[in-house]
């Protein structure tokens, strides 16, 4: 890390993963799938502590909740977020579902890069996923309300676009304008980490990227 400022934002991991073995009925959550590969982000950046250093957590929105002929009776999330933070074992302060896009990652990218390089965000994981397989195969199989969970939105914070942080009931979407959250639905995931460098400790902390579909 010689010669890089402490808020200089890094990429500092990556990760993957695609399930294709688990059987439908078994119905494997987007959760699931997402935070195995939040997993395999955290343990390529070689930094045990790198999870405890997670203030921000962001979601790309999920098919079922984009569009109509996506949507699923596999059951929801109140909280999507939470949901794979819940799994990673990580509580960040600040939990964000974005709205649709397919540009929204790198939105996400350059928008906790400009967090971090001011000094406002330690570490963020990026993350989204699909289970689309096994929503259709579940499906036909006759199975319901099996990704339903009831996780409170009281805790959410939302980007009120001019870099200050507010606790809401609300997701943040891309133009950062807050939208009221109803409750929401819920392969092969990838992961890439951002970190600031501390040159006084050697240590790295970050913001991971975890993305993944099915």
């Amino acid at each position: 890390m010689t010669g890089a400022d402490d808020r200089t934002p890094i990429l500092i991991g990556a990760g993957a993963t695609t399930d294709m073995t688990t059987p439908v009925e078994q119905a494997r959550s987007p959760f699931d799938l997402v935070a195995d590969a939040g997993r395999k982000a955290l343990a390529d950046c070689g930094a045990p502590a790198m999870a405890d250093a997670i203030d921000t957590i962001a979601l790309l929105r999920f098919f079922a909740d984009t569009s109509h002929r996506f949507a699923t009776k596999l059951g929801a999330s109140s909280n999507p977020p939470r949901s794979v933070a819940k799994r990673l074992g990580i509580a960040p302060q600040r939990e964000i579902y974005t709205w649709n896009g397919g540009n929204m990652p790198q939105y996400l990218v350059n928008w906790f890069s400009e967090e971090i390089a001011g000094g406002r965000m330690r570490a963020a994981l990026i993350c989204g996923g699909e289970a689309l397989r096994t929503q259709h195969g579940a499906e036909r199989a006759g199975i319901q309300g099996v990704w339903n969970e009831d996780l409170t939105c009281s805790n959410v914070y939302c980007h009120d676009g001019a870099g200050a942080d507010t606790p809401s009931p609300s997701w943040v979407d891309q133009s950062g304008a807050a939208s009221t959250c109803t409750g929401c639905s819920a392969g092969s995931a990838c992961a890439s980490l951002t970190a600031t460098g501390d040159r006084r400790s050697g240590r790295r902390t970050g913001s991971p990227r975890s993305a993944g579909r099915r």
